[in-house]
């Protein structure tokens, strides 16, 4: 299943995403991991998230098409 309304999110978009965000998820993962989360890393993780909040989102307002 995927968002209905999935233009609104564009994959590739990371306007959102500052250099502060970045370093933050980098602290936090490597907490979680016992290792140094990489730039890449920590995109990949925020734009997981994005999806993760956009879907539920989504499904709380019942607009999910199957």
């Amino acid at each position: 299943m995927t968002p209905s309304n999935s233009s609104e999110m564009d994959p590739g978009d990371q306007s959102w995403i500052d250099e502060d965000l970045i370093a933050r998820t980098q602290s936090v993962w490597a907490g979680v991991y016992k290792r140094q989360v990489s730039r890449v890393e920590a995109l990949e993780i925020l734009g997981n998230v994005r999806w993760l909040a956009r879907t539920l989102l989504d499904e709380a307002a019942g607009r999910l098409q199957s």
